[in-house]
């Protein structure tokens, strides 16, 4: 068996700790991103200090028409819940893109969960209807009409998201050109084909225009009509078909634009996103910056399901963390501008960035709480640390008070209670969050700062093995403690199995974990013991379980 000396457990706990050998998974250095001045499409830049970003960008975007915005995104959802709980957040994080880009910018929203006509324009006809409402002109008498009076709408389905947030259409080049509908598509399988993956109605921009009025009024008639039963692809088949036919009406003033990204393709974009930076890993379709927009089309997210090649589970996580990746990508361009990003793309817990106001706020609360944390692995040393670390055994590291393990970024009920409740496991039960006692104005219990006379303070700490394998424990300890610095005791593989199964006998069968191996066996080969012992229901079934011998 493998002994564990005390210069064993020396080179264990003070090299990791002094030499801060291994970090957080998630803690991950700061990256800011360079505000380039060619649309910022360069790539960044190394890591600054955040700094304080407008809102609303300089320029034409975010200039307004008559007093109104140039822009109005528009988007529809069902009306009726998703069928899961996930689908459900994924809307609502759509609806969050739109509207931080439209904030951004100085655009408007329209979020639309009606059915204008579901008679005729049910599913993904409902959009031909509610742009056509949207774009009605004011009529003179005051009867309607009116309800946008900008220059341009934006369509996005709702499983569509903006990922350059910096981007902005060129409007002076499409007023120069005479366009008032903008969308992604194909030249020949559009006009020459009749194909209805020609375009993709899922991201459209229509100018407030009577030519646009016309195009509307002309694609509603389709819905309404025998040809409608020949379409493939509901309202993009109809799109199609009006371009097709009637090229000399409505192509002139038609862009299928493919001088950026309007309509990427989810699958082509997943896991190429890096956080903090304007390239992609490895390019998509000849560029390797971030595209405008993605759209999540086929994974049916707000259902349940997903026909991107399967209708598994594999398959609707596939969208999920393929949605998560680039929702969170894009976010960070938002959440920068208030001091905060994402602890890693795909994952919600945000952290605040180096040098703003919540990382120093974050700073001075938690300036009490541990500098390192003892993470595992269980019956690997981890007692016989802790017990070292109570003895007084090395002067330079404060363990907490109380039973040896805290829990408090594993167990919720303890997580729950707040970092002044695990504050006071080191300084008491009247401790105030970041208020060290003995600590000097510049200071830091945790951090192993100075006291008032200038002495070194020690480093605080605590031991708990459940931090190891519960789900949500890294991302709970980065969150509080992004400085901390992660110690791993490890032991030969067959000794600790060995140790943990003896752990279990003695917890599960016998209930107490003062007896050894011999007193657990003579408990369980007498009824008698058990019953005097008081062991609770679980321990005494399985106990007289075992035969008499």
């Amino acid at each position: 068996m493998v002994q564990v000396r005390p210069h064993h457990l020396a080179l264990l706990v003070i090299f990791p700790v002094a030499l801060h050998a291994l970090q957080v998974a998630y803690v991950t250095s700061e990256t800011a991103e360079s505000v380039a001045g060619d649309g910022g499409r360069s790539a960044s830049s190394a890591a600054t200090p955040w700094q304080r970003l407008p809102f609303t960008s300089v320029g034409q975007s975010g200039t307004a028409v008559g007093g109104r915005p140039q822009l109005l995104i528009v988007t529809a959802t069902q009306p009726a819940p998703c069928t899961t709980a996930h689908g459900d957040h994924v809307i609502q994080l759509s609806l969050k893109n739109k509207l931080q880009y439209a904030t951004l910018h100085g655009y408007a929203v329209w979020p639309s969960t009606e059915l204008l006509s579901p008679w005729d324009l049910g599913g993904q006809w409902n959009k031909v209807a509610l742009l056509s409402v949207l774009m009605e002109p004011r009529r003179a008498d005051g009867g309607g009409g009116g309800a946008y009076e900008g220059e341009w709408l934006l369509w996005m389905d709702d499983d569509a998201i903006v990922v350059d947030m910096r981007f902005t259409f060129p409007f002076a080049a499409y007023d120069a050109a005479g366009m008032d509908l903008v969308m992604w598509g194909d030249e020949r399988m559009t006009y020459v084909d009749n194909n209805s993956e020609g375009i993709n109605t899922g991201i459209m921009l229509l100018r407030v225009s009577d030519w646009s009025r016309a195009l509307l009024a002309e694609w509603t008639r389709i819905a309404s009509s025998a040809v409608r039963e020949s379409l493939s692809n509901h309202d993009q088949g109809g799109l199609v078909h009006l371009l097709h036919h009637a090229p000399e009406r409505w192509r002139a003033k038609t862009l299928l634009e493919r001088n950026f990204t309007m309509n990427g393709h989810w699958p082509e974009y997943a896991g190429r996103f890096v956080r903090g930076s304007r390239s992609l890993r490895g390019a998509v379709w000849g560029s390797d910056g971030p595209p405008f927009i993605v759209h999540f089309s086929g994974c049916q997210m707000c259902r349940g399901h997903s026909f991107n090649g399967t209708w598994t589970e594999a398959g609707v996580e596939d969208c999920r963390l393929a949605f998560m990746e680039a929702f969170t990508y894009a976010d960070d361009e938002v959440l920068e501008r208030i001091g905060l990003h994402h602890l890693r793309l795909g994952q919600m817990s945000v952290r605040p960035l180096l040098g703003s106001p919540l990382q120093r706020r974050h700073a001075r609360l938690s300036r009490c709480l541990p500098s390192f944390l003892v993470v595992g692995s269980q019956k690997g040393g981890t007692s016989t640390l802790h017990y070292l670390f109570r003895s007084g055994w090395h002067k330079g590291i404060a363990i907490n008070e109380g039973e040896k393990e805290v829990h408090y970024f594993s167990f919720d009920d303890n997580y729950a209670k707040g970092p002044t409740v695990y504050q006071q496991r080191w300084d008491g039960a009247g401790a105030t969050l970041g208020v060290c006692p003995g600590s000097g104005a510049g200071g830091g219990g945790g951090g192993g700062g100075v006291d008032a006379e200038g002495r070194v303070l020690p480093l605080r700490g605590e031991v708990s093995a459940s931090y190891l394998d519960y789900p949500k424990a890294a991302e709970r300890a980065a969150q509080l403690l992004p400085g901390a610095k992660i110690v791993m005791l490890l032991r030969e593989p067959v000794s600790r199995v060995l140790s943990s199964f003896n752990m279990r006998w003695q917890i599960e069968v016998c209930g107490k974990l003062t007896w050894t191996r011999p007193d657990c066996h003579a408990a369980v080969s007498s009824r008698e013991t058990i019953r005097d012992n008081s062991v609770g229901p679980f321990q005494k079934t399985a106990a007289l379980k075992v035969p008499s011998q």
